[in-house]
């Protein structure tokens, strides 16, 4: 059996059931345990370190051997290393992160227990530095251990409410709720939705915790970064953002795919998320369309679909 560095099997097969997608990061990792911890570390850093935009320079699963070398293979070849921000953390610059940032990011390095080593404290002697990159080096007996430390920190935090039962002075049974009314059915189809999209690597356990309110926010950000959307970022799933994705999933996706512009892009999935692929497909139209589409008032192909790019697409503007 082919091994990483780490110790763990090489997963050759890009398209394996044991990889999973994470957010901010293009490509797959390794799912369950080692998602959970690669999930917080990306994230630790996108919220305390600096912004990752996923986008060309943030890696994961990749079948090769480590940088430098011509036997062996990285543990990126397992699903078990990401790479974030590459361009700006080139491998072999050292100290690309300001003091204060190394600071920070070996302090969330002790919360991992030694199942997370970070390439910027790699032995020079022994290896170029890597700013860029976190690997999964612990066993998977303290891998599991760490990450159910996550989960139990991200997901612990279950508001009990009781409903009143109406005509009886019993009160109804304490149940496991969720956010501000929405029920744990509810929050199950959130969370398979939002798993579906890679943005969320948690159980569908119909639990509102931390790691759900996350993800939506996520969700809305990325309809406020690339929909030119307007309401809050606050990792509610309230009636707008319900609005807002069956607008985008029901009328947007379908008006852009029957434009030639869209199709010489590749098929557009109906998926309810207004990412930088939907926000591509946009931006084509508008080129493409320039000339009808600054006669109705159209100013910039910004890959929004805002009124008037929805009047060209003939439907009705989220509203």
């Amino acid at each position: 059996m082919a091994l990483c560095q780490n110790g763990w099997p090489v997963i050759f097969d890009s398209t394996s059931s044991q990889l999973t997608r994470i957010p901010k990061i293009i490509g797959k990792v390794h799912g369950g345990d080692v998602a959970v911890i690669l999930t917080d570390i990306v994230l630790y850093v996108d919220q305390h370190i600096e912004d990752v935009d996923q986008g060309e320079d943030d890696w994961g699963h990749a079948v090769r051997p480590v940088r430098g070398k011509t036997k062996g293979y990285s543990n990126h070849a397992g699903g078990y290393a990401v790479d974030v921000n590459a361009m700006r953390h080139p491998r072999g610059a050292i100290n690309t992160f300001a003091a204060a940032q190394r600071a920070a990011i070996r302090a969330r390095l002790k919360y991992y227990e030694g199942t997370l080593r970070w390439g910027g404290d790699y032995n020079l002697l022994i290896s170029k530095r890597d700013d860029m990159h976190f690997e999964i080096v612990g066993s998977p007996a303290a891998v599991k251990r760490v990450a159910d430390k996550i989960r139990r920190a991200t997901e612990g935090k279950v508001e009990e409410v009781t409903k009143p039962t109406g005509g009886t002075s019993k009160p109804a049974p304490k149940t496991k709720t969720v956010w501000k009314g929405v029920s744990a059915k509810d929050t199950k189809k959130i969370q398979k939705l939002l798993k579906s999209l890679g943005i969320y690597t948690g159980e569908i356990d119909g639990i509102y915790g931390e790691m759900t309110r996350s993800a939506v926010k996520r969700y809305q950000e990325r309809a406020r970064k690339y929909g030119g959307a307007t309401f809050k970022a606050d990792g509610y799933w309230g009636p707008t953002t319900q609005r807002w994705y069956e607008w985008v999933r029901n009328t947007l996706q379908p008006a852009v795919a029957k434009w030639a512009a869209s199709q010489r892009l590749g098929k557009l999935v109906r998926d309810g998320d207004y990412g930088p692929v939907l926000a591509k497909h946009v931006t084509a139209i508008q080129k493409a369309n320039w000339t009808r589409y600054t006669k109705l008032g159209g100013g910039k192909a910004d890959g929004q679909a805002g009124a008037i790019t929805c009047r060209m697409l003939d439907i009705p503007p989220f509203k």
